[in-house]
Protein backbone atom coordinates (compact mmCIF):
# COMPACT_ATOMS: atom_id res chain seq x y z
CA UNK A 1 0.00 0.00 0.00
CA UNK A 2 2.71 2.13 0.53
CA UNK A 3 4.02 1.77 -2.32
CA UNK A 4 1.09 2.76 -4.21
CA UNK A 5 0.20 5.94 -2.20
CA UNK A 6 3.95 7.14 -3.20
CA UNK A 7 3.16 6.07 -6.80
CA UNK A 8 -0.03 7.85 -6.77
CA UNK A 9 1.48 11.25 -5.19
CA UNK A 10 3.89 11.25 -8.12
CA UNK A 11 0.99 12.77 -10.13
CA UNK A 12 1.38 16.18 -8.00
CA UNK A 13 4.47 16.61 -9.26
CA UNK A 14 4.92 15.05 -13.13
CA UNK A 15 1.85 17.32 -14.67
CA UNK A 16 3.48 19.96 -16.65
CA UNK A 17 3.70 23.03 -15.15
CA UNK A 18 2.57 24.70 -18.61
CA UNK A 19 1.56 23.85 -22.27
CA UNK A 20 0.18 25.96 -24.54
CA UNK A 21 -3.26 25.07 -25.49
CA UNK A 22 -3.48 26.22 -29.25
CA UNK A 23 -0.61 26.94 -31.60
CA UNK A 24 -0.52 30.75 -31.11
CA UNK A 25 0.12 29.77 -27.22
CA UNK A 26 -3.61 31.64 -26.60
CA UNK A 27 -5.56 29.65 -24.06
CA UNK A 28 -8.68 27.98 -24.90
CA UNK A 29 -11.96 30.42 -24.99
CA UNK A 30 -15.00 29.47 -23.09
CA UNK A 31 -16.38 27.87 -26.40
CA UNK A 32 -13.99 25.69 -27.01
CA UNK A 33 -13.53 24.38 -23.76
CA UNK A 34 -17.34 23.04 -23.54
CA UNK A 35 -16.62 22.02 -26.98
CA UNK A 36 -14.20 19.38 -25.40
CA UNK A 37 -15.75 18.85 -22.51
CA UNK A 38 -18.80 18.01 -23.60
CA UNK A 39 -18.60 14.54 -23.94
CA UNK A 40 -17.39 14.04 -20.87
CA UNK A 41 -19.05 16.59 -18.73
CA UNK A 42 -21.38 14.03 -17.19
CA UNK A 43 -19.05 11.45 -16.15
CA UNK A 44 -19.39 10.39 -11.90
CA UNK A 45 -16.72 12.52 -10.67
CA UNK A 46 -14.80 9.38 -9.70
CA UNK A 47 -14.17 8.59 -13.52
CA UNK A 48 -14.13 12.11 -14.69
CA UNK A 49 -11.13 13.22 -12.14
CA UNK A 50 -8.82 9.70 -13.45
CA UNK A 51 -10.04 10.90 -17.68
CA UNK A 52 -9.12 14.67 -17.29
CA UNK A 53 -5.64 13.56 -15.67
CA UNK A 54 -4.79 11.15 -17.94
CA UNK A 55 -5.43 13.25 -20.83
CA UNK A 56 -2.55 15.18 -20.04
CA UNK A 57 -0.38 11.79 -20.39
CA UNK A 58 -1.43 11.51 -24.15
CA UNK A 59 1.53 8.66 -25.38
CA UNK A 60 1.14 6.90 -22.21
CA UNK A 61 -2.63 6.51 -23.25
CA UNK A 62 -1.86 5.19 -26.56
CA UNK A 63 0.58 3.00 -24.83
CA UNK A 64 -1.58 1.47 -22.26
CA UNK A 65 -4.12 1.40 -24.59
CA UNK A 66 -2.47 -0.93 -26.94
CA UNK A 67 -1.12 -3.34 -24.29
CA UNK A 68 -4.61 -3.82 -22.99
CA UNK A 69 -5.26 -4.65 -26.53
CA UNK A 70 -3.06 -7.12 -26.44
CA UNK A 71 -4.37 -10.60 -26.09
CA UNK A 72 -3.04 -11.76 -22.73
CA UNK A 73 -3.85 -8.67 -21.41
CA UNK A 74 -6.97 -8.10 -22.63
CA UNK A 75 -8.47 -11.25 -20.21
CA UNK A 76 -6.81 -9.72 -17.23
CA UNK A 77 -9.64 -8.06 -14.72
CA UNK A 78 -9.64 -7.79 -10.57
CA UNK A 79 -6.46 -8.06 -9.24
CA UNK A 80 -4.72 -10.04 -11.83
CA UNK A 81 -5.20 -6.93 -13.93
CA UNK A 82 -3.76 -4.83 -10.68
CA UNK A 83 -0.71 -7.13 -10.68
CA UNK A 84 0.13 -6.25 -13.90
CA UNK A 85 -0.17 -3.14 -14.08
CA UNK A 86 1.87 -2.54 -11.03
CA UNK A 87 6.00 -2.06 -13.00
CA UNK A 88 4.45 -0.41 -16.37
CA UNK A 89 5.72 3.11 -15.96
CA UNK A 90 2.34 5.12 -16.51
CA UNK A 91 1.03 7.52 -14.61
CA UNK A 92 -1.35 6.35 -11.85
CA UNK A 93 -4.29 7.56 -13.79
CA UNK A 94 -3.89 6.08 -16.62
CA UNK A 95 -3.67 2.89 -14.96
CA UNK A 96 -6.93 4.07 -13.21
CA UNK A 97 -8.91 3.94 -16.89
CA UNK A 98 -7.58 0.33 -17.51
CA UNK A 99 -10.61 -1.19 -15.30
CA UNK A 100 -12.54 0.80 -18.50
CA UNK A 101 -11.14 -0.06 -21.73
CA UNK A 102 -13.87 1.68 -23.53
CA UNK A 103 -13.02 4.84 -21.87
CA UNK A 104 -9.29 4.30 -22.46
CA UNK A 105 -10.02 3.56 -25.83
CA UNK A 106 -12.10 6.57 -26.66
CA UNK A 107 -9.52 8.66 -25.80
CA UNK A 108 -6.61 6.68 -27.73
CA UNK A 109 -8.54 6.56 -30.55
CA UNK A 110 -9.23 10.17 -31.10
CA UNK A 111 -5.81 11.72 -30.32
CA UNK A 112 -6.72 15.20 -31.22
CA UNK A 113 -9.42 15.27 -29.01
CA UNK A 114 -7.40 14.23 -25.97
CA UNK A 115 -4.66 16.45 -26.62
CA UNK A 116 -6.94 19.78 -26.85
CA UNK A 117 -8.65 17.94 -23.16
CA UNK A 118 -5.27 17.16 -21.79
CA UNK A 119 -4.07 20.96 -23.03
CA UNK A 120 -6.84 22.62 -21.36
CA UNK A 121 -7.19 21.01 -18.55
CA UNK A 122 -3.23 21.88 -18.26
CA UNK A 123 -3.48 25.50 -18.92
CA UNK A 124 -6.39 26.13 -16.96
CA UNK A 125 -8.33 23.46 -14.24
CA UNK A 126 -10.44 25.90 -12.92
CA UNK A 127 -11.77 27.08 -15.98
CA UNK A 128 -12.01 23.72 -16.97
CA UNK A 129 -14.20 22.76 -13.54
CA UNK A 130 -15.69 25.79 -13.89
CA UNK A 131 -16.93 24.78 -17.27
CA UNK A 132 -18.20 21.19 -16.70
CA UNK A 133 -20.30 22.41 -13.91
CA UNK A 134 -21.93 25.03 -16.43
CA UNK A 135 -22.79 22.21 -18.71
CA UNK A 136 -23.99 20.12 -16.04
CA UNK A 137 -26.24 22.77 -14.84
CA UNK A 138 -27.64 22.81 -18.42
CA UNK A 139 -27.88 19.43 -18.55
CA UNK A 140 -30.25 19.25 -15.21
CA UNK A 141 -32.17 22.25 -16.79
CA UNK A 142 -32.94 20.62 -19.81
CA UNK A 143 -34.63 17.48 -17.78
CA UNK A 144 -31.69 15.51 -19.25
CA UNK A 145 -29.49 14.92 -16.63
CA UNK A 146 -31.32 13.23 -13.31
CA UNK A 147 -30.77 10.63 -10.60
CA UNK A 148 -31.32 7.01 -12.25
CA UNK A 149 -30.63 3.41 -11.56
CA UNK A 150 -27.17 4.04 -12.64
CA UNK A 151 -26.36 7.40 -11.51
CA UNK A 152 -26.63 9.14 -8.70
CA UNK A 153 -26.99 13.29 -9.37
CA UNK A 154 -27.31 16.03 -6.26
CA UNK A 155 -26.43 19.16 -4.94
CA UNK A 156 -23.11 19.94 -3.00
CA UNK A 157 -21.93 23.47 -1.76
CA UNK A 158 -23.52 24.79 -4.88
CA UNK A 159 -21.94 22.30 -7.47
CA UNK A 160 -23.55 19.14 -9.09
CA UNK A 161 -22.23 15.86 -7.78
CA UNK A 162 -22.44 13.04 -9.97
CA UNK A 163 -21.87 9.38 -8.36
CA UNK A 164 -22.56 5.71 -9.16
CA UNK A 165 -25.37 4.85 -8.32
CA UNK A 166 -23.73 1.36 -7.53
CA UNK A 167 -19.95 2.04 -6.09
CA UNK A 168 -19.06 -1.29 -7.47
CA UNK A 169 -20.09 -0.69 -10.42
CA UNK A 170 -19.63 2.26 -13.39
CA UNK A 171 -22.01 2.29 -15.83
CA UNK A 172 -19.59 4.92 -18.30
CA UNK A 173 -22.60 7.81 -19.73
CA UNK A 174 -22.99 8.04 -23.58
CA UNK A 175 -24.97 10.60 -24.92
CA UNK A 176 -25.39 13.62 -27.61
CA UNK A 177 -24.28 16.72 -26.32
CA UNK A 178 -26.05 18.49 -28.84
CA UNK A 179 -29.39 17.03 -26.87
CA UNK A 180 -28.50 16.94 -23.26
CA UNK A 181 -27.48 20.59 -22.89
CA UNK A 182 -30.07 22.18 -25.25
CA UNK A 183 -29.46 24.87 -27.80
CA UNK A 184 -25.56 25.09 -28.27
CA UNK A 185 -24.41 29.05 -28.14
CA UNK A 186 -21.26 28.24 -29.72
CA UNK A 187 -21.58 28.17 -33.40
CA UNK A 188 -17.65 27.85 -34.21
CA UNK A 189 -17.02 25.72 -31.64
CA UNK A 190 -19.84 22.76 -32.02
CA UNK A 191 -19.09 19.56 -28.95
CA UNK A 192 -17.60 16.89 -29.51
CA UNK A 193 -19.65 13.74 -30.16
CA UNK A 194 -18.33 10.18 -29.61
CA UNK A 195 -20.30 7.50 -31.42
CA UNK A 196 -21.39 4.65 -28.82
CA UNK A 197 -19.07 2.39 -27.92
CA UNK A 198 -19.23 -1.70 -28.63
CA UNK A 199 -21.66 -3.03 -25.89
CA UNK A 200 -23.81 0.45 -25.72
CA UNK A 201 -26.92 -0.45 -24.24
CA UNK A 202 -30.10 1.65 -24.29
CA UNK A 203 -33.38 1.68 -22.67
CA UNK A 204 -36.69 3.46 -22.60
CA UNK A 205 -36.02 5.89 -19.75
CA UNK A 206 -32.84 6.41 -20.83
CA UNK A 207 -33.89 7.75 -24.84
CA UNK A 208 -36.33 9.84 -22.54
CA UNK A 209 -33.31 11.38 -20.72
CA UNK A 210 -31.13 11.69 -23.61
CA UNK A 211 -28.46 9.45 -21.64
CA UNK A 212 -27.45 5.39 -22.34
CA UNK A 213 -25.27 4.31 -20.57
CA UNK A 214 -22.14 1.25 -21.36
CA UNK A 215 -22.15 -1.94 -20.13
CA UNK A 216 -21.25 -2.39 -16.57
CA UNK A 217 -17.41 -2.47 -15.62
CA UNK A 218 -16.93 -3.36 -11.88
CA UNK A 219 -14.50 -1.58 -10.31
CA UNK A 220 -10.83 -2.02 -8.90
CA UNK A 221 -10.19 -0.68 -5.39
CA UNK A 222 -6.43 0.17 -5.81
CA UNK A 223 -7.05 1.94 -8.81
CA UNK A 224 -10.40 3.77 -7.89
CA UNK A 225 -11.63 6.78 -6.34
CA UNK A 226 -8.01 7.96 -5.00
CA UNK A 227 -8.65 11.22 -5.92
CA UNK A 228 -11.14 14.44 -5.78
CA UNK A 229 -11.75 17.22 -7.95
CA UNK A 230 -12.04 20.34 -5.87
CA UNK A 231 -14.70 22.13 -7.51
CA UNK A 232 -14.19 25.38 -6.09
CA UNK A 233 -10.64 25.59 -7.63
CA UNK A 234 -10.70 23.22 -10.39
CA UNK A 235 -7.39 21.31 -8.61
CA UNK A 236 -7.25 17.67 -8.43
CA UNK A 237 -6.16 16.60 -5.19
CA UNK A 238 -4.79 12.75 -4.19
CA UNK A 239 -6.43 11.11 -1.45
CA UNK A 240 -3.71 9.58 0.85
CA UNK A 241 -5.97 8.44 4.09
Amino acid sequence: MGHLVAALLLILFAMPATTPARADDAPPNIGEIDAVVAPVALYPDALLTPLLMAATYPDEVAEADGWLGEAGNAKLRGDALAVALEPRPWAPSVKALMPFPVTLDMLASRPAWMKQLGQAEIAGPARVAAEIQHLRRLAVTTGKLKSGPRLTVRAENGFIAIATADPAMVYVPVYNPALVYGAWPYADFPPVFIEPPPGFEVSGADIETGIGFSVGFGVLAPLWNWAHLDWATGAIAVDTV
